[in-house]
């Protein structure tokens, strides 16, 4: 069990079972989209929750000032989890361990040429969206609803491109409050 932690919890059993002496943050798998929902985990252990990035930014106004949320505004949005492993599928054709994915990075590739990054963890394998999700320029309109927190989840970004984002978002806030 887990004591005095902050945990990122990405299911409703997580946020049940973990509250006592932790810092439960619910996650955007949990699909946040309205107050209701907020209140509810909040109510079972969540000391701060993050929206849904499927939550279109119209509806914001709807959830401006609710305490101890957290936006995602960057990152590659994480698409599905399997448990079995599509390249140790191709490759061995079984489910036995193999450690491909501790030597190379790989991903799968659409009919679009779009290509999702995979990640292996723990016997689970991650696949990611082939774009980063980036409200970065939506910065100004989303902290003038009142939103304070955001969440930023970096796959393969080089260190400019992360002093980038930063400074983006801290212009946004100093560019805010000087108005």
């Amino acid at each position: 069990d887990f004591n005095n932690e902050n945990l990122l919890a990405t299911e409703i059993g997580a946020v049940y079972k973990y509250p006592k002496n932790n810092n439960v943050i619910g996650d955007y798998f949990l699909n946040v989209v309205n107050r209701y929902t907020i209140k509810e985990l909040k109510r079972i252990g969540a000391k701060r929750v993050t929206l849904s990035p499927e939550l279109p930014l119209e509806d914001l106004q709807l959830l401006s000032n609710i305490p101890n949320i957290d936006l995602y505004i960057y990152g590659r949005v994480e698409l599905m989890v399997t448990k079995y492993c599509p390249i140790n599928m191709l490759v061995l054709n079984d489910d036995k361990k193999c450690n491909l994915c501790d030597i190379n990075k790989y991903s799968l590739k659409d009919q679009n040429d779009n290509i999702y990054p995979l990640i292996n963890e723990k016997h689970l394998t991650h696949i990611l969206d082939s774009n980063n999700l980036d409200l970065l320029d939506r910065l100004d309109y989303i902290i003038s609803k009142g939103f304070t927190s955001f969440r930023l989840d970096l796959y393969d970004e080089k260190e400019i491109e992360i002093e980038n984002i930063i400074n983006v978002i801290r212009y946004s806030y100093e560019h805010r409050n000087n108005k």
